[in-house]
């Protein structure tokens, strides 16, 4: 028996975060596509993904603020390019 999709969306902490917003938060990629590959079979991940929490933030928002949290501290470490996976990186450690 596995997790219930309804169950996976629905629930919440106290501030509105969902299982996919705490996985985001977190940066634990694999439980979050873990999540999804639950939902989807159900139509449930696109929904999911625009749950909205207290402050108003979807897990797509919320991806989308972690991912500039990571950029400003690659930025304060001077790297001036990042490359895909697999290619050299262009960095600056001056």
């Amino acid at each position: 028996m596995g997790l219930e999709p309804t169950l996976i969306r629905h629930l919440a902490d106290a501030r509105g975060n969902t299982l996919l917003h705490s996985a985001v938060k977190s940066d634990h990629v694999s439980v979050l596509e873990w999540l999804l590959s639950i939902l989807s079979p159900h139509g449930l991940s696109e929904p999911a993904l625009a749950d909205q929490n207290q402050a108003g933030r979807t897990v797509l928002l919320s991806t989308l603020k972690v991912l500039n949290i990571n950029i400003s501290i690659i930025h304060s470490h001077k790297i001036l390019a990042v490359a895909p996976a697999g290619q050299p990186n262009s960095t600056s450690t001056q």
